[in-house]
């Protein structure tokens, strides 16, 4: 079987999809808009080899496109009321419509409601699937409302759609009606082999000069959405509490300067360490060696990095957002915050770092429900049987 993901090659979301594809014996290909990757046009070398990357048109490729097609008057309509991306849709949809004949696509999946499925969708080709992120029905619809009718068009002609939950999935339907009426509920899991208890070693703490101290561990984009400044501001609480307790936040983001001068301004800047961008290793081994997981977004599908730590065997924190409640059970494998403030996080915080009972058994119940709930292996089984469902039913449209 051959299979074409639309997903942006930057992202490990669509790293770990084709891995997950592959594993199960399916032949990958990847094509994205170039100038819409996220991550400043590095495509993740992994899946170099495998990745074709599109131009999005300038404005005199897009009036030559649309003369052809005597659409001026839609042209001229969506420059006043659309993004460069979602003016080209027609153009781009050719161009992957083209790749998967020449490359005998039997199948197109896209990842993502908001970007890829509009450009599944406008391809033409079919059949295709679609995998919906949070932000994809939550605020991108919100910052641009046209794209609702071109999501409820995308979501209506997919052969099955794939969610995370059922929370998802209703707000899909409200967005949707005619939405397609297979779809698969599932969180697509994380590796329960490679994220697990004990696999982190002495020089993880070398490397972070923690020297034997316990860490607390956020690992989220360093993005206002996820309002790590009210981590620090709750760990400003706990420091004073525990003498030898460390936070350390991974990752990177355009709000890190903002969130180290924070820290020093709270006088913790010996106490909290910014790892920035760093390899699959080392964060393997944060993930099994911290004491619990940290988080607050103002909103959030389901996290994979979450699930990480759960697989990994953390007690998890996390404001009450979102699908979060699909993650965390509070009282059973962590603690969800109502009310969003750094007492309350703080006190969550310390009510497991305190009781190392309570510790060992909610750290037992993430890694117990990660391996029932949220196997990626198990996932991608289930994932490829709807695939193999839809080419059986479907013949290809192949409209020029």
């Amino acid at each position: 079987m051959k299979l074409l993901m639309i997903s942006d090659p930057s992202s490990v979301h669509t790293r770990n999809w084709f891995e997950g594809f592959t594993s199960k014996g399916i032949d990958v290909e990847i094509i994205f808009p170039k100038s819409w990757i996220f991550h400043e046009g590095n495509v993740l070398e992994s899946i170099e080899g495998r990745t074709v990357l599109i131009d999005v048109p300038n404005l005199t490729s897009l009036v030559g496109h649309s003369i052809k097609k005597l659409a001026l008057r839609d042209l001229f309509s969506d420059i006043r009321n659309r993004t460069r991306f979602h003016q080209s849709l027609c153009y781009l949809g050719k161009r992957i419509h083209q790749y998967a004949v020449e490359k005998e696509i039997d199948f197109i999946h896209s990842h993502g409601m908001a970007t890829s499925a509009l450009l599944a969708n406008a391809s033409g080709f079919r059949p295709y699937s679609v995998s919906v992120w949070g932000s994809d029905i939550y605020l991108m619809p919100k910052k641009y409302p046209y794209l609702k009718t071109i999501i409820a068009r995308a979501a209506a002609e997919a052969e099955f759609i794939h969610v995370e939950s059922t929370i998802s999935e209703a707000h899909l339907r409200s967005l949707a009606p005619n939405m397609a009426k297979r779809v698969l509920v599932s969180t697509w899991g994380v590796d329960t082999d490679t994220y697990r208890p004990g696999r982190h070693s002495s020089m993880l703490k070398e490397q972070l000069n923690l020297d034997d101290r316990k860490f607390i561990l956020s690992f989220r984009s360093l993005e206002p959405i996820y309002r790590i400044d009210l981590i620090i501001k709750a760990f400003e609480i706990v420091a004073k509490q525990d003498n030898d307790l460390m936070l350390v936040i991974g990752g990177d983001g355009s709000s890190k300067e903002d969130l180290m001068l924070l820290s020093k301004e709270l006088g913790l800047e010996n106490r909290i360490v910014f790892t920035g961008f760093i390899d699959s290793q080392l964060k393997i081994e944060l993930f099994s060696g911290a004491l619990l997981y940290v988080q607050c977004p103002e909103s959030d599908g389901v996290s994979l990095a979450m699930m990480e730590a759960m697989s990994s065997g953390q007690p998890l924190v996390s404001s009450n957002v979102g699908e979060t409640s699909i993650l965390v059970e509070s009282g059973t494998n962590g603690f969800l915050i109502d009310d969003e403030n750094p007492v309350d996080l703080a006190e969550a915080i310390l009510s497991i770092a305190k009781d190392s009972e309570l510790r060992e058994r909610l750290s037992t119940m993430s890694r117990t429900i990660a391996l029932e709930k949220h196997s990626r292996s198990a996932f991608f089984e289930s994932f490829v049987d709807e695939v193999q469902k839809s080419i059986s039913m479907t013949k290809h449209d192949k409209i020029p």
